[in-house]
């Protein structure tokens, strides 16, 4: 049987011990997924370059509703060598539910960026 990213993430659930979307703490979930994803091999080569290396990944899962939490991992992200890989990379595997700031976006914004880019692809395809 195929693994796929909700099979992976009920593992992940059961693992750190919640198992209903209602009870699971996003950033907890989004903790052990990055572990099981990029510790070892397998870690894209731009990981050695972001400017987050160093802190605590928390920092970028901030209450959305606190605007100074959620400026202070953007600015980190403003000067970024690597935002532009970040950003790209979670927008390949983000699916549905986003959390926390990637690329120096929050969940909100880079849903609105997907929204816009499929709407540019769709007009695109129609000139074509």
């Amino acid at each position: 049987m195929a693994e796929t990213p909700e099979r992976v993430l009920a593992r992940v659930r059961t693992l750190v011990g919640t198992t209903g979307i209602q009870s699971s703490n996003a950033a907890i979930v989004r903790l052990v997924l990055r572990r099981l994803l990029f510790d070892g091999c397998g870690v894209p080569a731009w990981r050695t370059h972001d400017a987050c290396r160093a802190m605590p990944p928390d920092a970028f899962y901030p209450d959305l509703a606190d605007r100074n939490s959620t400026d202070a991992a953007k600015r980190v992200c403003r000067g970024c060598p690597v935002r532009v890989e970040c950003l790209t990379d979670a927008l390949g595997w983000e699916r549905g539910q986003r959390h926390g700031i990637a690329g120096g976006l929050t969940p909100h914004e880079r849903r609105r960026l997907v929204v816009r880019l499929r709407h540019c692809q769709r007009e695109g395809g129609a000139a074509a």
